[in-house]
């Protein structure tokens, strides 16, 4: 028998072949089908936790998803907008948008929000317009894009207004793709800077919503920083004492007599907690006890962001029945060693909104603070100033402090330097580094506000 006899293949050799190809990727179909639906579930449970880098790499890890089915593609753009990453998610946005027969209505909500991050107000209020055309009457994000389409418009009025500040990113060393907000500058020493920030590594390690242990879905809670500037760069900051960052959340709140005591807040959430003051002892005389700050601030309602001036006027922020919604500000003074019922600082400084993250500047009548009043803000949270007219008895109407400072997202957290030609902030911009950042800005001209002495003068 003839070599090419031995070696040959029967005439239905390449039919059978062919047929049990066409078997293998048929059962194959709906194993991958099922792959995908299965990333396509586990990539909304990131996304409900907020961790979109874990959302956005479960999704690329279907070719399917990432490429082919629309809602895949739009997660990632999703994904890519809450990462900072603006440019990969308007890429995909436009791309849906053009090709899909009925895109996603969300897909020119997102448009919208990047082009206002990127402040482009012109187009993000045409994405916005776009946006609503696709909502009925009673649909209930019909208020808040309106409110945001004034945001825009009071963008474009501002955007071309003169700055009379520079505003600079506080560099890597200090902020991290994670959260860093609450800068406060030390009353003794101007190159020391104390912040909270939520990042890995934290105190209490991962946690979930129920403040159990997570490492799959859980986030750090806030600890209490401290970095140096030298040479004109700030530093590797500093983890505050293990007494003072517990697994809880801390942020610091501030400074008494004159920087000898710190105020700061812990709980393990936002809305309940309780507010301590700490003397700075040595660390071989600390203990696991702290003491409580007795004020008019109900940190176990979450009232906790405050400032006080002179250790004797309280600025707050709550929210209580006597006021006109959302955070409104409060004072109150310390006389012959007992707190004020705290007064409501009126209309002219609040608003249905939320005003928050108070500082009230050395001449006792200056008072900056951020609200998300649409009249007011450019988007999000702005930073905003007004003055006590004692005159009048009743404060000035709210100016918007303008770019640079803020932006179209939540700038907050605002205080003058003592020097009166600084202030330090914390934003969410989106060119920045993580989820906040801190920021420094440099003053062309001096902030009279900041000269002493201040009155302890409420307004009726």
């Amino acid at each position: 028998m003839s070599k090419f006899l031995l070696s040959a293949k029967p005439p239905y050799y390449r039919l059978l072949k062919l047929l049990l190809l066409l078997l293998l990727l048929w059962s194959s179909m709906p194993t991958n089908a099922q792959s995908s639906r299965k990333l396509l579930e586990a990539a909304k449970t990131y996304l409900a936790a907020a961790h979109y880098e874990d959302a956005l790499n479960t999704l690329r890890r279907s070719r399917r998803l990432s490429t082919k089915e629309e809602e895949g593609r739009f997660l990632m753009a999703v994904c890519y907008y809450q990462l900072n990453e603006l440019e990969a998610a308007t890429e995909i946005l436009q791309t849906l948008i053009e090709t899909e027969k009925s895109p996603y209505p969300e897909c020119w909500l997102y448009l919208g929000r990047i082009r206002h991050a990127q402040q482009q107000f012109d187009r993000a209020i045409e994405h916005y317009k776009l946006y609503l055309r696709t909502l009925r009457p009673e649909h209930p994000n019909r208020a808040m894009i309106i409110e945001d389409i004034r945001r825009c418009d009071n963008g474009l009025r501002w955007l071309y207004r003169e700055a009379d500040a520079i505003v600079e990113n506080l560099g890597a060393n200090v902020n991290t793709a994670a959260d860093e907000f609450a800068p406060i500058l030390s009353p003794n020493r101007s190159t020391k800077l104390y912040f909270s920030s939520i990042r890995p590594g934290n105190t209490g390690g991962l946690r979930n919503a129920q403040t159990q242990m997570d490492e799959q879905y859980g986030h750090p809670l806030s600890d209490m920083f401290m970095t140096e500037v030298s040479g004109g760069v700030w530093q590797q900051p500093q983890r505050m004492h293990y007494l003072l960052n517990t697994p809880q959340h801390e942020q610091i709140l501030g400074f008494l007599n004159q920087g000898r005591i710190l105020l700061y807040y812990r709980g393990w959430n936002w809305e309940r907690g309780e507010i301590f003051a700490d003397t700075f002892q040595q660390h071989t005389q600390r203990s696991l006890k702290t003491t409580p700050f007795l004020g008019p601030v109900v940190a176990s309602a979450g009232e906790f962001n405050l400032h006080v001036l002179g250790d004797t006027l309280l600025t707050f922020a709550a929210q209580r029945p006597d006021g006109y919604g959302g955070l409104d500000l409060y004072q109150s003074q310390l006389r012959n060693g007992k707190w004020t019922p705290a007064v409501n600082l009126g209309p002219q400084i609040n608003s249905p909104f939320d005003e928050t993250t108070p500082f009230l500047a050395r001449d006792g009548r200056t008072l900056y603070y951020s609200t998300n009043d649409s009249r007011r803000s450019a988007g999000g949270l702005d930073v905003v100033r007004s003055v006590f007219l004692p005159e009048a008895e009743r404060w000035s109407e709210a100016e918007n402090l303008g770019f640079p400072i803020n932006s179209a997202a939540d700038d907050a957290h605002f205080r003058l330097a003592r020097d009166g030609f600084t202030g330090f902030f914390s934003s969410a911009r989106k060119d920045g580094y993580g989820m906040r950042d801190l920021y420094v800005a440099f003053f062309t001209k001096y902030r009279q506000e900041m000269d002493p002495p201040f009155t302890t003068s409420l307004p009726s």
